[in-house]
């Protein structure tokens, strides 16, 4: 009888590291990101972009939800999710950052995932 032995050390060996794994889930996420930016109604996105700059001059920390309750009714004619896309380019014009935690999300349509906290880097008020 021919006994198969299974070479645990080879396959632990060749698995791509938990960094590497990170690494190309976070490309992924950003390529989706940038393409349901890319395909957003244009008048929506400037909108939303003002409504992020707004909600920084008067809160030092907020989220998504925050920018959605500013703009009420103002709905994403396509892809809701092309606020993430938003919210990253106000980070990279210098108004908002990244805090780097996360906290869940208030809005029905998600369901109590996980939002990114931002910090204001505009913030005009005392706290």
């Amino acid at each position: 009888m021919k006994v198969l032995k299974h070479n645990f050390l080879a396959e632990t060996l060749n698995r791509p590291t938990r960094e590497k794994r990170a690494a190309e889930a976070e490309a992924i996420k950003q390529g989706a990101i940038a393409r349901v930016g890319r395909h957003a109604d244009p008048g929506w996105k400037v909108r939303a972009m003002l409504a992020v700059r707004r909600i920084a001059l008067v809160m030092a920390i907020f989220t998504a939800d925050d920018v959605w309750d500013f703009m009420g009714d103002d709905t994403c004619p396509g892809d809701p999710r092309a606020m993430g896309a938003v919210l990253q380019k106000m980070a990279k014009k210098g108004v908002c950052g990244s805090t780097g935690t996360s906290r869940k999300s208030i809005r029905k349509s998600r369901q109590r995932g996980y939002v990114t906290v931002w910090r204001s880097l505009i913030y005009g008020g005392t706290s």
